[in-house]
């Protein structure tokens, strides 16, 4: 129902003569009004709140959460929210993102990310990060750019880097526009570049001479220090040192004192990183954890078997088993790793250059997992038996994490053997296995970035965008309590 106003004795109802242009202005303002009514809804104290969108906190350190909500809107109404970010290409320069989605709003008049699923958009079911995880490219997007355009948007490459512009729209019109800014860390953060005793990497503290307990950080396949700089930040503003070793550099980036090749790499480069991190007043060795991603993942798998002062490992999208080492040219088939100047024993990759060959010739797309699966049907019980990463050895509490659907390698699998060694060994340190159905290699993330590229080069990481969004954005914020909990001193 409508409310009338209430006029008392004291008003004179008797209306004043307007000119022409008054007369026009007053039905302007009159159909402006009439028309935000439709919108929001036509009765009562609803009719008095104007469409928001609210983010709270509007900052947060990536990785944390935060509320997403339009509100004032009418029952039932078809609202649609915009996301725009700027990331940075392949080659370097900036990268405009777009995503959008169109909500039905509750019978309160609200539509909340984390519990509102899109009726149309870039992403299906309700999730709080689907708008993030779904950002497209605008380079080529011309129905996009169309689309931002008509509605007056931010400009494309306009935004700065970690800023993420929401706006909501209704029938055309654009109601409000909220900003959220992404840190990857707090900005006191510190980072060193270390250069000491054939150990070459990263250090990132926080401020202070409060002994931290510290994470070593290993990359995989692709080299240098990306994981250690894309870990450091968002763990040492949580209160730890992250190490991030460089420990193999491509050649078409070589780095003085680095291999050019993943062979041969000595696994006593973890006991010299504790040794120079033993030389800093503070970091606290008694509580050291090591995290790996892909190639790393086995390195730090391997480590954690070999030294019983590792107390935590984390292994993302992990082999169970070492395998032959990687060149570009040609060289005789070795292990990716050595221990008291012997090969680790390993398992080959037969079949891998002629998978990337056969890729590249063709135009299509390279699947190492399959070169993977197929070495391992092929080996003899005993070469799998002086292969498998031992790390029922370890005394590390463990976290493993996998993709269901990895075409790298068959991340999932190998976790889920892992696993059950560890069960079958009645392993007696904490430990759990996390395998993400659906996701591919790209498991490092917090959800909040886009993964659509994920597979846009020819060699491919598996998975689907959707699969590897919600997957990051699970498993990073219990990688963080893991770490705490295991090497926080308690």
């Amino acid at each position: 129902m409508r409310h009338r106003r209430p006029f008392g004795p004291s008003h004179d109802l008797t209306p004043a003569r307007k000119s022409g242009d008054e007369i026009v202005a007053s039905f302007l303002t009159q159909l402006r009004a009439v028309s935000l009514a439709l919108l929001v809804g036509a009765g009562g104290a609803r009719a008095q709140i104007p469409p928001r969108l609210t983010a709270t906190p509007a900052r947060i350190l990536d990785g944390d959460s935060l509320s997403i909500r339009a509100t004032g809107l009418a029952p039932g109404a078809r609202v649609t929210i915009h996301l725009q970010s700027t990331g940075v290409g392949d080659d370097g320069a900036p990268e405009p993102y777009y995503s959008a989605a169109t909500y039905v709003a509750d019978p309160r008049g609200t539509v909340d990310l984390s519990t509102s699923a899109p009726v149309a958009g870039d992403y299906a079911g309700a999730d709080l990060h689907g708008l993030f995880w779904s950002q497209h490219s605008l380079t080529g997007d011309s129905a996009s750019l169309g689309a931002i355009a008509a509605l007056k948007l931010d400009a494309p490459r306009s935004i700065p880097p970690r800023q993420n512009v929401l706006t909501l729209e209704v029938g055309g019109a654009v109601l409000s526009r909220n900003v959220i800014t992404i840190t990857p860390g707090d900005s006191a953060v510190v980072r060193d570049t270390v250069r000491a005793d054939s150990l070459v990497g990263v250090f990132y503290h926080p401020p202070g001479s409060v002994k931290l307990p510290v994470i070593i950080a290993l990359g995989g396949s692709e080299g240098g220090t990306d994981v250690g700089d894309w870990l450091g930040p968002r763990l040492a503003s949580r209160g730890f040192a992250v190490l991030g070793i460089n420990y193999f550099s491509p050649p078409e980036s070589p780095v003085l004192g680095v291999s050019t090749v993943l062979v041969g790499i000595p696994v006593e480069l973890i006991e010299r990183a504790r040794a120079w991190l033993a030389s800093r007043a503070d970091v606290d060795t008694s509580h050291i954890g090591i995290l790996g991603y892909s190639k790393g993942a086995e390195l730090a798998l391997l480590s954690a078997a070999t030294y019983h002062w590792i107390r935590a490992v984390v292994a993302y999208a992990p082999p169970d088993y070492v395998w032959q080492g990687i060149r570009r040219g040609p060289g005789p088939a070795a292990s990716s790793w050595t221990h008291g100047g012997r090969d680790v024993p390993f398992l080959p990759t037969t079949g891998a250059r002629e998978e990337i060959a056969r890729g590249r010739q063709s135009g299509g797309k390279i699947y190492l997992a399959r070169v993977a699966r197929n070495n391992l049907a092929a080996a003899s019980a005993e070469a799998l038996q002086a292969a498998a990463i031992p790390i029922e050895r370890s005394a590390a509490s463990i976290l493993l994490i996998g993709g269901g659907s990895d075409e790298l390698w068959d991340s999932g699998a190998s976790v889920e053997r892992l696993e059950t060694r560890l069960a079958r060994a009645r392993y007696s340190h904490p430990h759990q296995a996390l395998v993400y159905p659906g996701a591919g290699h790209v498991l490092l993330g917090s959800g909040w970035h886009p993964t659509t590229g994920d597979n846009a080069d020819a060699m491919q990481n598996g998975g689907t965008a959707e699969a590897d969004g919600r997957a990051q954005a699970d498993a990073l914020p219990r990688v963080i309590v893991f770490l705490q909990r295991e090497l926080r001193p308690h």
